[in-house]
């Protein structure tokens, strides 16, 4: 875990300085707010008293102004309303009324005076009447009254203010200068006043005493108002300190804890990568790029699958993807390269980061080599299903895999040939010569053993010194007796081990699926019952376990070793049947075929041989020769006059891949001097499509000899239209197979018309195979078959048989 602050972190001086700083400004604001605002009201509240007195003063003047107007008021004489005594120079101050009453006047000062002391008796508020000169004694001046009247006589103001305590109470003392006005003269023209003089002034005392009640109440609000502010300023302060504070509190522990995940993310031995949302890498750790050579600037940017193998499978990506949209983790193997190109299986886990909206914005991966762990693996693998000794397959492996190879054998209709291989002198040997000579030569038969099969065929080693073969995919169970053989041959030759020669045949049993069983055990047993008689036959040797099937292979291996010999011994021979043209019946030329003449058991026919001729490897020597016969007996026959034949020869299939087919056939059309359109060369169509490619290029090689080429029982194969076109030949071949029942099958009809006609569609022309009767020959004539070739018009002979018939005349040109 991240260590916990010091105490200096805790309080950090900077912080805590402007805290403080923070404090001192809003206690200086709080005070210069609360005495700017103390003044304030107590400003607004003389405002309101300024107001009030001017107002009761103005109130006072109008009333004056208004008796002034009217001269005066006369009211009845009463104990409470005298005359007035300073008023008895003014004519008429009493009046007696018609109805008897006594009146008295009152001037307008008179008037004024009276509201005034009932305005004071009522609501505290004195009105003053004063003057330098003056009727009534009550409106002599004071000393400060005085000052001031003298002050408006000098025209300096007209109106003053101060505040006075009066009776120990505090008052607003308001004096404004009076003056002379029309009307007022009645009364005030004896002290000698005239118009426009100032003649006094007029002023009230107004209690301030609410006033400074008022202003004592907005003091505490203020000052309470205030306090609280500032209290709840220095809450806030402290509430942001403590909050700065824990920020930076959980800012250093963040920091500490990021720089503990940045070390962790650096020194791990797991290799890192981060990306961005757009799987952009952003960030690798040491580890990965120790591990796989690439730099940070090589991958920055990139995408990840730039350190693909290729040999990851689709579906690991996919599961990857779905784990990562639908759990935001996936984990599992991935096969990575690194930047020398090394491939190597890694153990990663790969998390989604997403913000607190939910929306993702990285992916991190960690990964770890798993190459040892794999390869432990794989080897406690091979071991479960290996032999150690031989690196063949076990017995646990031999029963799956044989298992397997069974249902594939029910599906596909094939046969399947278990082979149980038992070493001759074995036991000899190991216990004469030791253990570790009898190991090595068992680890050498284990390899001969594979190269006598291929690939999809199963060898394995059941213990000591037995073996077992299957084959698979079998068109015939004959095939495993040409397996047989050439597994006997291999053992048979010598082995040298510590520079000593050693020998150590086989015994070999032999059971066919389905015909001697169609489980594993059957198989299995048959084959070792197989073995054993095999042992009882001499040793060195196979047998099968059906009877039938042991002379069958016998005779295959009696051929196949007189095969060998024919060709030294001179016992193959050629014999020619006859092409004629469809139009004429003219002869055009002869197709040579190989028969074997064997010393003991008389001609033997191709399909007997050939086949046996293409597995042993004999095929090629015997095209070979066939060529150079048929070539040669050209050759004899144009020396002899019987100029202008075609001759057809068959190629096999292992003839037309030979690189050095063009060569020879050169070869020999140069050594006997034969001229364009002499030779022509049969391919099947099987032949030529098992690889179109290579069969155009060599045809085409051929071609440019001046050789014809044609296309042999065309119809029976699967042909490709697309690379027939492009075959470089001129003529098709129909099988005999769709001429034997041309007068009878209306497919076969059909199928021939059909080939006439595509073949002189891409300019072919077309020899029929199989003629044997009239009416065959007349259908195909009536289709426009250009030669015709079969019984009807001679059997293959030797040549000497056919030069008996042919006249001493040149033979009709091609």
């Amino acid at each position: 875990m991240p260590a916990e602050p010091t105490a200096t972190e805790r309080q950090p001086t900077s912080l805590a300085s402007l805290t403080l700083l923070a404090c001192a400004g809003w206690t200086l604001i709080l005070s210069a707010s609360l005495i700017w605002n103390l003044h304030n009201a107590e400003r607004q509240a003389m405002d309101m008293a300024y107001a009030e007195a001017r107002a009761n003063l103005n109130k006072d003047m109008s009333l004056r102004r208004w008796a002034t107007d009217h001269g005066g008021v006369y009211v009845p004489i009463t104990p409470t309303q005298p005359s007035v005594p300073w008023l008895s120079h003014v004519p008429g101050r009493d009046v007696t009324t018609t109805d008897g009453r006594q009146l008295t006047l009152l001037n307008p000062a008179s008037i004024l005076r009276q509201t005034m002391d009932r305005y004071a008796a009522e609501y505290g508020i004195r009105g003053r009447i004063t003057g330098l000169r003056y009727l009534n004694p009550g409106n002599a001046p004071d000393p400060w009254e005085k000052a001031e009247l003298e002050a408006f006589t000098r025209g300096e103001r007209t109106e003053v203010w101060s505040i006075a305590e009066i009776d120990g109470q505090p008052y607003l003392r308001y004096l404004r200068a009076m003056f002379m006005e029309p009307g007022c003269d009645k009364c005030h023209a004896i002290l000698g006043y005239k118009e426009g003089d100032m003649r006094g002034a007029t002023g009230l005392n107004l209690p301030l005493a609410p006033y400074y009640e008022q202003i004592t109440r907005s003091r505490l609000y203020l000052g309470l108002s205030h306090g609280g502010i500032w209290l709840l300023g220095m809450f806030g302060i402290g509430l942001a300190w403590r909050v700065s504070y824990q920020r930076r509190v959980e800012r250093m522990r963040t920091e500490a804890a990021l720089h503990l995940y940045a070390s962790v993310f650096e020194n791990s031995g797991e290799g890192i990568l981060i990306t961005d949302r757009n799987n952009r890498i952003v960030a690798v750790n040491r580890a990965l790029t120790q591990h796989t050579g690439f730099t940070l600037d090589e991958l920055q940017g990139q995408d990840p699958r730039i350190m693909a193998s290729g040999y990851t499978p689709r579906e690991t990506y996919q599961a990857l993807w779905a784990g990562l949209l639908e759990r935001d983790f996936w984990q599992g193997e991935l096969w990575d390269r690194r930047k020398d190109g090394g491939a190597y299986p890694k153990w990663t886990a790969i998390s989604v980061i997403r913000n607190p909206a939910g929306d993702i914005t990285h992916y991190i991966a960690s990964f770890t080599d798993i190459s040892e762990r794999k390869a432990a693996e794989q080897r406690i693998e091979y071991l479960a299903h290996h032999d150690p000794l031989t690196g063949l397959h076990n017995r646990h492996s031999l029963e799956n895999r044989l298992a397997q190879s069974l249902l594939d054998a029910r599906r596909d209709n094939n046969r399947l040939a278990v082979m149980f291989i038992d070493l001759d002198r074995f036991k000899v040997i190991n216990d004469t010569l030791g253990h570790h000579v009898g190991d090595r030569l068992l680890v050498e038969v284990a390899a001969r053993l594979r190269t006598c099969v291929r690939e999809s065929d199963i060898v394995a080693r059941l213990g000591g010194d037995e073996f077992v073969v299957v084959l698979s995919r079998m068109d015939a169970g004959m095939d495993a007796a040409l397996v047989a053989g050439k597994i006997l041959r291999t053992l048979n030759q010598d082995y040298f081990i510590d520079d000593a020669i050693q020998h150590s045949g086989a015994s070999i049993g032999i059971a066919v699926y389905p015909g001697d069983g169609d489980d594993q055990e059957s198989l299995m047993k048959h084959a070792d019952t197989a073995m054993y008689h095999a042992k009882e036959e001499g040793r060195n040797n196979f047998q099968f376990f059906t009877a039938s099937m042991n002379a069958a292979a016998s005779e295959r291996m009696n051929l196949e070793r007189d095969l060998r010999h024919a060709l030294a011994e001179n016992q193959l021979e050629l014999y020619y049947q006859p092409q004629v043209r469809g139009a004429d019946e003219g002869l055009c030329g002869m197709e040579a075929l190989v028969r074997w003449n064997h010393p003991s058991r008389g001609l033997i026919p191709p399909n007997k041989f050939i086949p046996i001729a293409e597995e042993c490897g004999l095929i090629e020597a015997i095209g070979s020769w066939v060529l150079e016969e048929a070539c040669r007996q050209i050759e004899v026959w144009r020396s002899a006059g019987h100029s202008g034949l075609r001759m057809a020869v068959n190629l096999s299939a292992h003839q037309l891949r030979s690189p050095s087919l063009a060569e020879q056939v050169e070869a020999a059309i140069e050594r006997y001097n034969l001229v364009a359109g002499e030779l022509e060369l049969e391919v099947t169509e099987s032949a030529a499509m098992s690889d179109p490619q290579r069969a155009i290029g060599t045809l085409q090689a051929l071609r440019s000899l001046g050789v014809e080429l044609a296309i042999d029982d065309f119809g029976t194969g699967y042909s490709s239209l697309a690379y027939l076109k492009m075959l470089p030949i001129q003529t098709l071949k129909l099988d005999r197979a769709f001429v034997r029942d041309i007068e009878v099958d209306a497919n076969d009809a059909a199928i021939s018309a059909a080939t006439l006609a595509l073949a002189h569609s891409l300019g072919l022309k077309v020899v029929a195979e199989g003629v044997e009767t009239a009416a065959q020959r007349d259908f195909l004539v009536a289709h426009g078959c250009d030669i015709l070739q079969g019984y009807l018009y001679g059997r293959p002979e030797p040549a000497r048989d056919w030069e008996k018939f042919w006249p001493q005349a040149k033979a009709p040109a091609l």
